[in-house]
């Protein structure tokens, strides 16, 4: 069971940290 929260959590944080890198790339393109 905790194999797999880890394993969601990281899922999660990849999608989150890749979507914080995103923003972070239009506020210095803007």
């Amino acid at each position: 069971m905790e194999v797999t929260v880890q394993n969601e959590r990281k899922l999660t944080g990849d999608v989150f940290y890749g979507l914080i890198e995103a923003i972070i790339d239009v506020v210095i393109i803007l």
